[in-house]
């Protein structure tokens, strides 16, 4: 895909941010040549999520969607 910007290891920290901003237009609408799925909005069936703290032990989504995706900030890349 010619417009996502590809990463030398070397700059990953300062590169990223550049290099996921390029494939939020993707995220959310696919590259139909490719047959790569949209994900707005994204549907799962069954997700089950554990969490490993004192307050919620485990939740269970099942048949999701979920918007928004695509609408992401990166604050920081480590």
């Amino acid at each position: 895909v010619p417009d996502l910007h590809i990463c030398p290891r070397s700059e990953l920290q300062t590169c990223l941010p550049q290099s996921l901003e390029s494939m939020r237009s993707y995220i959310a609408y696919g590259i139909p040549f490719l047959n790569v799925p949209a994900f707005e909005p994204y549907y799962t069936k069954f997700c089950n999520i554990t969490f490993e703290n004192n307050y919620i032990a485990m939740i269970t989504f099942r048949n999701t969607y979920i918007n928004g995706i695509s609408n992401y900030k990166i604050s920081e890349v480590k």
